[in-house]
């Protein structure tokens, strides 16, 4: 690839770990600034790399889709064109499928797990996001061996899984090969390197043959085999380019990291044990990350305001900001420059008028409350004609309840435009047949929300 001979390598421009907003889409200000930001063109190596592959065992009745072919082939690869350590692990028909997935991650990180090693771990199968209620993880995501599976003893809650492998000190890729993988962006982890490499986002994808993503990820790794250390967005570059893959199927690539925004590095063993003293002294032999890296957040303050428009500014920025990563010869040998917020110089007195707005809103709820409170209890006995009205006036108080949640979900200490805030989520209706003292669940909500300005 020709990045590969440049001074740095971009970095993915949707790699920031940061928590996004709606206005943090291609075009915006980080996107902008995270496409012409260069991460160091020098590699971070791994003191080894282990794979593990994962499928439903092909059996009739069981599963509908053979992916043992692709799977092999992708084994053979990770073998003998990159000398990884890898190892094939089947989900059968016999046992609990979610139990066995959960042993074999198990058995997989408590056995090579290390803070400078490297863990792949790839799913070829069905998958889709979880419609399951009772499930509280955004990022529900079920793994099954058919494309419609009902029984549950077949299905592998994939955010429980995620856990495992989110508590291991150790870089890791998680490459699926099935639908939906975008809803797992919803997933959050912590510290080191942790990424997602998906076959789409939120739309089918092909099975196994000639346009499968697996094919493509094969081809793609063969090609690259030869070159030196590349990044997963250099990979997932590489597998847009194979001439078989649907155009309309778009990949993804997200970090679950908290903190190190830059991308995985994948190279071959041989290149990853270069002697030490020649990786400190060469500016493009990989190196180690230490486990004890650190990084620093700094605010620089403009005297004007900086635009979206075109992405003039946020191209300027990273412009300004590039030699800092260029600089090798610093003992400090920083890697990656990453936009974290973008945020508007005001007054302390906005501060305070925002606050007491959201007063002003809190006590006109408090109004709404109490008037609905002695119409409850003053009114005379309902008459079967009239039940409808009641429904209306809950709804009222649904209504008001939400718009006051709304105003406080402002940030108050924050003039930042278009960032996340506080939500309450309160979209419930309070009507005396689901509780027989509303009222007083009426103000237990204001005792909550009375918490959140003080």
């Amino acid at each position: 690839m020709s990045s590969m001979t440049t001074d740095f390598v971009p970095v993915d421009s949707g790699s920031s770990a940061s928590s996004f907003t709606d206005n943090d889409g291609p075009g915006s200000f980080r996107a902008v600034f995270q496409a012409n930001m260069p991460n160091s063109k020098k590699p971070l190596c791994h003191t080894s790399v282990s794979v593990l592959l994962l499928s439903y065992q092909y059996e009739e009745n069981f599963t509908d889709m053979d992916v043992r072919p692709e799977v092999d082939q992708l084994e053979s690869v990770f073998k003998n064109d990159y000398g990884f350590e890898v190892q094939q692990r089947f989900i059968g028909s016999d046992k609990d499928a979610h139990l066995q997935m959960m042993r074999h991650l198990i058995q997989f990180t408590l056995e090579h797990r290390d803070p400078q090693a490297l863990l792949i771990v790839y799913y070829a199968g069905h998958a889709s996001r979880s419609y399951d209620q009772t499930r509280e993880n955004p990022g529900a995501y079920d793994l099954a061996p058919k494309r419609f599976e009902a029984n549950e003893e077949k299905v592998v809650m994939w955010e429980a899984c995620d856990n495992v492998l989110r508590r291991v000190k150790a870089d890791v890729l998680v490459i699926f090969d099935c639908c939906d993988t975008g809803h797992l962006t919803k997933l959050r982890s912590g510290a080191h390197v942790f990424e997602y490499l998906g076959a789409c986002s939120t739309t089918p994808t092909h099975g196994p043959g000639e346009n499968s993503f697996t094919v493509a990820l094969l081809w793609a790794l063969r090609q690259m085999s030869s070159e030196q250390p590349f990044t997963t967005y250099q990979l997932l570059a590489k597998i847009k380019e194979h001439k078989l893959f649907p155009q309309k199927q778009v990949p993804v690539l997200f970090p679950r990291s908290g903190y190190l925004e830059e991308n995985i590095w994948i190279s071959k063993r041989r290149t990853q044990l270069t002697p030490l003293h020649e990786r400190r002294h060469s500016s493009t032999a990989p190196e180690l990350r230490d486990g004890r890296c650190d990084y620093v957040d700094l605010r620089i303050t403009f005297g004007h305001a900086l635009s979206d428009k075109d992405g003039k500014h946020a191209r300027e920025l990273a412009k300004l900001l590039a030699p800092i990563v260029r600089n090798r010869v610093s003992a400090l040998r920083p890697r990656h420059v990453a936009f974290v917020d973008k945020g508007t110089c005001k007054p302390i007195s906005a501060h305070w008028m925002r606050a007491w707005n959201h007063i002003l809103a809190l006590r006109q709820f408090q109004g709404v409350t109490s008037k609905r409170k002695r119409d409850m209890f003053e009114s005379e006995p309902e008459d079967p004609d009239n039940r409808h009205k009641k429904a209306s006036t809950s709804i009222d108080v649904e209504l008001q309840t939400q718009y006051t949640a709304a105003l406080l979900s402002k940030k108050l200490d924050s003039g930042s435009d278009g960032t996340g805030g506080l939500r309450i989520d309160t979209s419930f209706m309070i009507t005396p047949a689901e509780s027989p003292q509303p009222p007083e669940n009426i103000e237990a909500l204001l005792r909550e929300l009375e918490k959140v300005i003080d």
